[in-house]
């Protein structure tokens, strides 16, 4: 089926089952998106996009440090379309770990590890800010807790000994 994408392009997509682990490719020789039937969804939306910003960069046969670069690079834009900062927030918020957060914002684990290691410097500060005034979460260095017969020193700390 001949379909134009969101990204300026004609693409044929063609939907079959792919060897292996293989999601889905784009073919550079012939312009066509290769897609796994067995896909679902909500997958074949997002290995559509992904194969569409390959497609954008003309990212072709190179060397294998190029492609991974590319790949790195594709993943990072991809993560970013998919996930929204606001979204990864609430779902920081409510998550106790990546595979619970890939459930939360329908995407898969890799998604998730690669939109948190493209965050910007400002969204790093959100969700460190966030982390410790929202959730609890203490991301400095591990601090020795006080030692119990030094609390009356500490400033601001009321205290009550319990026999």
């Amino acid at each position: 089926m001949k379909t134009k994408l969101g990204f300026g392009c004609d693409t044929t997509f063609i939907y079959g089952e792919l060897e292996g682990d293989l999601l889905g490719f784009y073919d550079h020789s012939t312009g066509n998106t290769h897609v796994d039937v067995r896909l679902s969804r909500r997958n074949q939306h997002i290995t559509i996009t992904h194969e569409g910003f390959h497609r954008m960069g003309r990212h072709g046969p190179a060397p294998s440090a190029v492609v991974v670069a590319s790949e790195i690079g594709v993943e990072l834009m991809t993560a970013h379309y998919f996930i929204g900062f606001r979204s990864l927030l609430d779902g920081f918020i409510q998550c106790g770990s990546a595979a619970e957060l890939a459930k939360f914002l329908h995407v898969d684990k890799g998604l998730v590890y690669a939109r948190m290691l493209g965050l910007t410097k400002a969204e790093q500060l959100m969700l460190v800010v966030c982390g410790r005034h929202c959730i609890g979460v203490d991301t400095g260095e591990p601090q020795v807790p006080p030692d119990p017969v030094a609390w009356p020193n500490l400033p601001g700390l009321t205290y009550e000994v319990k026999p």
